[in-house]
């Protein structure tokens, strides 16, 4: 019999990984922004 909860928690960790990198990404790409902006001003 196909264990479902053990599935689940799996994919759900799977999840959670996936959501990590995407806001690690996104915090680089905010600075870079930010870094980049500030040195249009000078």
């Amino acid at each position: 019999m196909t264990d479902y909860r053990k599935m689940y928690f799996q994919l759900a960790a799977q999840v959670a990984d996936a959501v990590d990198i995407l806001l690690k990404a996104q915090h680089v790409e905010s600075t870079i922004m930010m870094t980049s902006s500030g040195q249009r001003g000078k």
